[in-house]
């Protein structure tokens, strides 16, 4: 997530670019996303008028009112004016902290500021999307996405009362799909490019090394940019995000675990117990239990499509 009107830079030289795992099918929901926050980057780039633009015509908006202008008069002006600086999608779908609820704190995930921007959030979020929807389904998965954007925006909202900033940028609900990974698969393997000097390289770190790791440098960089620093990135969204993608997740899963040992637990038929034989009644050699059916040989993970590894 990133603050509206103001460029990135490539701070990092360690990219993850995949991870070794094998999905069972076309993440339609994650591939939508990257489609739609494709077109709208398209659309701003292409269509949209550049923010210059708008503002000469804001400006000239302000001049055409006359002095002495009544209250009709203004109102006309302010929805002219807001009307011209809708054109732009960082303002029209952007979500400005402080507004409470409002359909913005969805939208401003589909809004970014400039190509890195977008690339960088898309890779992120194919590499930690495909996995959990291929886990959850698609419902459940979409529905996650839209309470990770929600959820980090209204952090960043909570902890920076008074600042009148715009938000747009995926990662907010991209850093909550990284806790529930952290959660639904910690042990997996995550590979990664380098670049030190004039080497390049390749190494893997498992996801409960690397995500710790990720969330460690946010903190670092929120709490330098509380002693006076701005780079123009939320990362207080980010760790709101990620925060509440791990706590969700693994309530969830805890939940689920207590049920279903409570479900086994209630549902075990009780053993009769056995009679004493009469005096003189021969006594039965005890039933052999019946073998427990054999197992199916688990498939072949080779023969699924390969789209992270």
């Amino acid at each position: 997530m990133e603050v509206a009107a103001r460029r990135v830079s490539l701070a990092g030289v360690i990219i993850p670019v995949g991870i070794n795992h094998v999905i069972r099918g076309w993440p339609w929901v994650t591939i939508g996303i990257i489609a739609m926050c494709t077109l709208v980057q398209v659309y701003s780039e292409v269509a949209a008028p550049s923010p210059e633009a708008v503002e000469q015509l804001i400006e000239h908006r302000i001049h055409e009112l006359p002095a002495g202008a009544d209250a009709a008069q203004q109102a006309r002006a302010e929805q002219d004016i807001e009307r011209i600086a809708n054109r732009i999608p960082s303002v029209r779908f952007g979500y400005r902290s402080g507004s409470g609820a409002s359909y913005r704190l969805v939208t401003s995930a589909f809004v970014h500021a400039g190509w890195l921007h977008l690339i960088g959030n898309m890779l992120f979020l194919w590499l930690t999307g495909a996995a959990l929807e291929d886990r959850w389904g698609r419902a459940r998965f979409a529905v996650f996405y839209a309470a990770g954007a929600i959820a980090s925006a209204l952090c960043f909202s909570a902890l920076h009362i008074g600042q009148d900033v715009t938000l747009v940028g995926a990662s907010g609900a991209i850093s909550a799909l990284m806790g529930a990974f952290l959660v639904c698969f910690a042990r997996m393997q995550v590979h990664f490019v380098y670049w030190l000097g004039r080497g390049i390289g390749r190494f893997d770190a498992a996801a409960y090394v690397a995500l710790p790791l990720w969330l460690g440098e946010q903190a670092l960089y929120a709490w330098l940019e509380s002693d006076g620093g701005e780079s123009g990135i939320a990362f207080t969204a980010h760790i709101g995000g990620f925060l509440f993608g791990l706590a969700t997740i693994a309530a969830v899963m805890v939940l689920a675990g207590a049920r279903e040992r409570n479900r086994a637990t209630g549902s075990r038929p009780s053993a009769p117990r056995p009679s004493a034989p009469l005096p003189g009644q021969p006594v039965e050699p005890p039933k052999r239990p019946p073998e427990p059916p054999r197992a199916e040989p688990p498939a072949d993970p080779a023969g699924g499509p390969r789209f992270l590894t």
